[in-house]
């Protein structure tokens, strides 16, 4: 694995508008960008900005594999009559190239503006810094040697978003951090927890260094007061909610009283010495959250304060150097104060003027303004009328350069350029910017399809698009700021089980950046403060990611030396270090309710939904959990055996042992034929199945049918759940697999997930197919998907979430990436020569195409206990193959032109021979 990766710093990271930002520095402030946009449009006419956040007329259309180059289409008339294409290629150095390319087709003549758009963001809110006396010691409240909750909370070692323990992020603290209990904790009213010092015996300890002896020494305390009140076992203020308690520590052998105040404050206390070790213990009447600490003389107590920065201001100070216009065009040249970097931007057209706006938001700006280049337009945000009042939304300020005028005849296109970089732009020819447009485009092809699969190469290019630009900076990860990949940019955080669809999506697309995403999401033992990185659904996708990244490279070393990552995930998630209680149930049984209010990802499943109404998630285990710990155990099982580790193989063998016989002991429902959630009483011994108020069982869905995929089902039981997955009166509808069953009474048609058809649960039932045989079903579920993607996609551009049982309409988030990955699988895996799958219970050691995809050999191993499984490899299509098993000719079927697929017993060792005939 690539621990030392490094992405580029120039790329699609804007969290606000989609263009391109360069990573930079600022004195006084952890993370910022420069962020650079364009804003094309018809003079005199709306303009929308391309806002990354909500749809805008926008689309991710092109990316190459590396970043290097990406363009976007901006809708200005729908559709595809006024369109503009703008592409962001990076040139020699700290510079990129903007190309605006202006279609018209219409019988008019057009006359287009193109808007350029730049600013500095600075991370949002602004933190403050202590004022200090010249003699101190301080203490970042957040640098602490121990911290303790007198009762421990379930994610103690496993703590949310790769924070430290107890540590958060909040601009009224010093240094945009401080120390408390800001976990979320509305998802577990059954454990009734107080925030830090409201209950006796909470407590933290420093380990102060200094050299400074005081005369009359006090300890000053900034903090904050704050509350969390329940009514019985329900949680009536989930906020900070002002509190009336006042906290109080014991502090060498004294009393620290803390006064209640919603807002940070201080408080003074004589102490004698400065001490080896200070530890403040509550006595439990009050809780608080912490800053900072100072020890200096009493005399000096006052000096102690917290004001705002304000030596890089949080409004980016503009300083113009230079602004002209030359023989070819406009440049600018922009300096802000604090910036390790300088802004030039070359407009390569002599009719482009300058302007400015006052705003962080660029939606605040009058539309009709921006498309009109006169200057008594260039107040942007100025109402045309009184009634309406100028706005500004957020703190901000951006550089404007606007060309105008520029005249596209019917049925024809105009194409204009810009620089923008870190340097001074140099003497550039249009057709010298052209032709480095040109040389990246043609080289930023992610996919490749024969020409039966061409049919879906458009719809699949702009989900790729979608993918590699939906990137994001800074995210904050325990103690560093990471560039990070997010289902979309709605999603301005860390996201656990879509991140694995994500690394999915990458390992098609861009091998090094799968790398990236899978060592973000993976912890190690040295790290006290998570096992693995968790943001929502607990959902373990990661072993996913890993499995194919394995099955579709030859250099295995590198993947193979993350087992005790991978192996550290694991042991928590299966309830057995760190203090995890997904094993606390006496079933058996698993469950992540402590973590978060959804187990699976699917936010309205019905039992999941009912158990939250009726208040018993804390007893209450669904099957997915099990199953899913089965699955990654089975995983783990294969690499310990390839690293030679026996001991660990047991424990997996003995741990999928017991997790399938309480799967099948208390899980399945033999009258309905369906795992079911499983209720427990306040023992945690196991009272039965959770059954809908009519009686019916509550987990007719696709949790219901997860130990199929964890591949321990009996005959019996695998017949069943198959015949729930492909019933057209269940769960099968004419666009995929249906969440909920729709013969079930619980179903809605308008729900989340509850009536929707989504991607990722459906690509491990696909693969589940490959292990058992079922390659017609296994076809269908993939063709299905592939054919309503494409239709969605080719009508709207968005790359949705998912798409109603009912219409098929793509709905949620336009420019989605994430959960829906496995489209670009499917197509990979049926249409794209050079592309070798198979089941979760296959291995593949290694791999060769040759012959330009025309002869392939592939060593194989078995891990499961079916008779037959399926291998799905892609040749040049339009040849006929023959196909051998350990030197044995067996039957197979071209699936697709080119799509070999063999059904057949791998158990034992196997190589796998595909030849041209003749």
């Amino acid at each position: 694995m690539k621990k030392d990766l490094h992405l580029p710093l120039w790329g699609p990271y804007g969290k606000k508008y989609a263009g391109v930002s360069k990573i930079t520095e600022v004195e006084g402030f952890p993370a910022a960008r420069l962020d650079f946009l364009t804003v094309p449009g018809v003079m005199g006419f709306g303009i929308n900005v391309p806002n990354a956040t909500v749809p805008s007329a926008f689309h991710p259309w092109e990316a190459s594999a590396d970043l290097s180059y990406y363009s976007f289409r901006h809708e200005l008339e729908w559709k595809d009559r006024v369109y503009a294409d703008v592409s962001y290629t990076k040139l020699d150095g700290g510079s990129f190239l903007v190309r605006t390319e202006l279609f018209n087709n219409t019988e008019k003549q057009k006359n287009f503006v193109v808007n350029y758009f730049y600013s500095l963001e600075l991370p949002t809110g602004r933190p403050f810094e202590p004022a200090l006396p010249e003699k101190r010691v301080f203490i970042d409240a957040a640098d602490y040697a121990e911290y303790e909750y007198a009762i421990g909370r379930p994610w103690d070692e496993q703590n949310a978003d790769g924070m430290k323990k107890g540590v958060f992020p909040d601009s009224r603290f010093s240094r945009g951090r401080g120390l408390g209990d800001r976990a979320e904790k509305w998802h577990v009213p059954h454990i009734l927890l107080k925030p830090f010092g409201g209950e006796k015996g909470d407590r933290v300890s420093y380990e102060p260094e200094s050299g400074e002896s005081f005369s009359d020494p006090v300890l000053v305390v900034r903090y904050r007061s704050v509350a969390l009140r329940y009514t019985g076992a329900v949680i009536d203020g989930v906020e900070f909610t002002e509190s009336v308690d006042t906290a109080v520590f014991s502090v060498c052998g004294r009393r620290l009283v803390l006064p209640p105040s919603d807002e940070p404050a201080y408080a003074v206390l004589p102490i004698e010495t400065v001490p080896e070790r200070l530890e403040l213990v509550s006595e439990g009447s009050g809780a608080v959250e912490l800053d900072f600490f100072v020890i200096c003389e009493s005399s000096d107590a006052r000096i102690v304060t917290s004001k705002l920065k304000n030596d890089a201001p949080a409004v980016p100070e503009y300083v113009p150097e230079t602004t002209f216009v030359s023989g070819d065009g406009i440049s600018m040249h922009s300096v802000y104060r604090g910036c390790g970097d300088e802004l030039f931007l070359k407009v390569f057209d002599p009719d482009t003027r300058h302007r400015t706006v006052a705003t962080g938001c660029l939606e605040d700006c009058l539309s009709s303004r921006m498309s009109n280049p006169d200057e008594s337009f260039d107040d942007l945000t100025e109402s045309f009328i009184g009634e309406l009042s100028r706005k500004r939304s957020d703190e901000g300020f951006f550089e404007n350069a606007i060309t105008h005028t520029i005249i596209v005849d019917p049925g024809s296109s105009a194409v204009r350029y810009a620089v923008i970089s870190t340097e001074p732009v140099g003497e550039l020819s249009p057709d010298e910017l052209e032709a480095k447009h040109k040389k990246a485009r043609d080289g930023a092809k992610l996919l490749s399809f024969s020409p039966e699969g061409e049919r879906y190469a458009f719809s699949c290019r702009l989900l790729g698009a979608a993918l590699m630009t939906n990137v994001v900076y800074p995210i904050y990860k325990h103690g560093e700021y990471i560039i990070h990949f997010t289902p979309g940019k709605r999603w301005d955080c860390l996201y656990t089980w879509d991140s694995g669809f994500i690394g999915l999506g990458m390992n098609e697309l861009s091998p090094d950046i799968a790398d990236y995403v899978l060592d973000t999401y993976l912890s190690e033992e040295s790290n006290p403060d998570y096992a693995f990185l968790h943001h929502g659904s607990p959902v373990p996708t990661q072993i996913y990611q890993f499995w194919e990244m394995l099955q579709k490279r030859n250099g295995k070393e590198e993947l193979l030396a993350l087992y005790p990552r991978l192996r550290l995930y694991y042991l928590f998630f299966a309830g057995k270090i760190r203090g995890s209680t997904t094993a606390k149930l006496k079933s058996g049984l698993l469950t992540t309710y402590d973590y978060f209010y959804s187990c699976s990802g699917m936010d309205d499943y019905p039992p999941q939904v009912a158990m939250m109404e009726q208040n018993i998630r804390g007893t209450t285990a669904p099957a997915i959990t099990t199953a899913t710990a089965i699955r990654f155990a089975k995983t783990l099982l294969v690499i310990a055996g390839k690293l030679g580790l026996a001991g660990d193989e047991s424990e997996y063998r003995s741990d999928i042992a017991a997790f399938t016989e309480a799967l099948n002991r208390y899980s399945w429902d033999e009258e309905e034929k369906w795992f079911s959630y499983v209720l427990h009483d306040e023992d945690l011994e196991p009272t039965g199945i959770f059954r809908f108020e009519s009686g019916e069982n509550l987990n007719r869905g696709l949790d219901g049918v997860y130990p199929l995929i964890a591949g321990i089902c009996g005959d019996e039981q695998k017949a069943a759940l198959l015949s729930h997955l492909g019933s057209e009166d269940e769960m099968l509808c004419r666009y995929g697999i249906s969440a909920v069953d729709r013969s079930a009474p619980y179903f809605r048609v308008n729900g989340y997930w509850n009536g929707n058809i989504w991607f990722p649960h459906q690509w491990i039932i696909w693969k589940s197919m490959l292990d058992i045989g079922e390659a017609d079903f296994a076809f269908e579920i993939a063709r299905r998907a592939l054919e309503i993607w494409k239709r969605e996609v080719e009508d709207s551009y968005y790359t949705f979430e998912m798409v109603s049982v009912t219409t098929g309409s793509g709905g949620w988030f336009h420019n989605f990436g994430g959960l829906s990955t496995p489209i670009l699988l499917w197509a990979k895996a049926y249409y794209s020569p050079g592309t070798l799958n198979v089941g979760f219970d296959t291995f593949v050691e290694r791999f060769e195409f040759g012959g330009g995809f025309t002869s392939l050999t592939a060593e194989l191993s078995y891990h499961g206990s079916e008779k037959e499984s399926v291998i799905l490899a892609v040749m040049e299509p339009g040849r006929e193959y023959s196909v051998t098993l350990d030197g044995e000719e067996v039957p197979f079927v071209m699936r697709t032109d080119g799509c070999a697929e063999i059904r057949a017993d791998l158990s034992g060792g196997k190589e796998l021979k595909i030849r041209e005939k003749g």
